[in-house]
């Protein structure tokens, strides 16, 4: 059988302060352009509003550009904002319990063959479309099938994350598979080894299949699959992944 993979990465921009603390006594390059903006001597800024993560240096972090959000997020005092801060450095409900992805390895490529069970080692926040074709040869009363799929991972912390490798419709020629939708491969994925110095990463995780897809399209066997994994990635000289 010939196999074609096409897929499109989609990150997910999560807007949002990042839960890992830092200190610096940089000021954001976005605030020193907002005249009206007065930080609070008693309040330290993060590292987080210095590089931009949370989108405060380009849009301003001052209490009076965009309206001022709830203090109750807990953002105030890392925007330095005193009393609130503009909905710039407040990600919402969506922000507070996910991370976003790692790019301490954004040298680094997310695989492209066998995308179910080839699993990125990376921590990760995104929703990736997945197109699969597949020709069915003669013997097998020919035909192609394909499938359209979408995988997310979102990072709960800065080592774990969910990931959801496979789902989707799957339309089919052959008279074996009819049209129906997939299984859906659900899991977690922890980074034992993170070394960004030599670029080395190692993580360990499983996921488990559940068999909700079609019978039709020759899904929903049996009680579910396990799939235990190690997976990893190294830089090789300078510039090879």
């Amino acid at each position: 059988m010939k196999h074609h993979y096409r897929n499109l990465m989609i990150p997910l921009a999560l807007v949002g302060v990042m839960l890992t603390q830092g200190v610096t006594a940089a000021e954001p390059l976005g605030v020193l352009g907002d005249p009206n903006w007065q930080r609070d001597p008693g309040v330290v800024l993060t590292s987080c509003v210095e590089q931009a993560s949370c989108g405060c240096a380009s849009s301003g972090c001052g209490c009076a550009s965009s309206g001022c959000a709830s203090p109750s997020c807990g953002c105030e005092a890392n925007c330095g904002c005193g009393n609130c801060c503009d909905s710039c450095c407040c990600g919402g409900w969506l922000g507070q319990l996910l991370q976003p992805s790692d790019h301490q390895f954004d040298g680094f490529i997310s695989p492209m063959t066998n995308p179910v069970f080839f699993e990125d080692p990376r921590t990760l926040t995104e929703a990736r479309i997945i197109y699969l074709n597949q020709n069915i040869p003669a013997a097998a009363l020919g035909g192609h099938a394909q499938v359209f799929a979408a995988q997310v991972r979102a990072a709960i912390t800065d080592r774990l994350s969910l990931i959801a490798t496979k789902d989707g419709f799957i339309t089919s020629s052959n008279p074996l598979v009819r049209d129906g939708w997939a299984d859906i491969n659900v899991g977690l994925k922890y980074n034992l080894i993170v070394n960004p110095q030599d670029q080395r990463l190692l993580s360990v995780g499983t996921t488990y299949e559940l068999p909700i897809g079609s019978t039709r399209a020759r899904q929903g066997n049996g009680g579910g699959l396990f799939h235990a994994f190690l997976t990893g990635m190294t830089e090789l000289g300078t510039d090879n992944h």
